[in-house]
């Protein structure tokens, strides 16, 4: 059973852009970022996209492999080769 009343935080502009300022820093972890603020990672990528900020694997790019022209994890050929 679950009890209590559970509310959504609003959030400051300014909170905001100090998160998405820890978002903006090369090589940044973002689920870290999420947890140190207590921020939800799906809240925080809705908020990176709409700052225009890379959401997604690796800033939004996509790891394919030369050999076999596939995406990860979408074949076994040429795993040697991923970039």
């Amino acid at each position: 059973m679950i009890t209590g009343e559970r509310r959504r935080r609003d959030w400051l502009p300014e909170e905001k852009d100090e998160i998405l300022l820890a978002c903006a820093e090369p090589g940044v972890n973002i689920s870290r970022v999420a947890r140190r603020y207590g921020v939800n990672r799906g809240l925080l990528n809705k908020w990176r996209k709409a700052a225009g900020l890379p959401v997604g694997r690796r800033g939004g790019r996509r790891r394919v492999c030369r050999s076999a022209g596939v995406a990860e994890g979408g074949g076994s050929a040429g795993r040697q080769a991923w970039q």
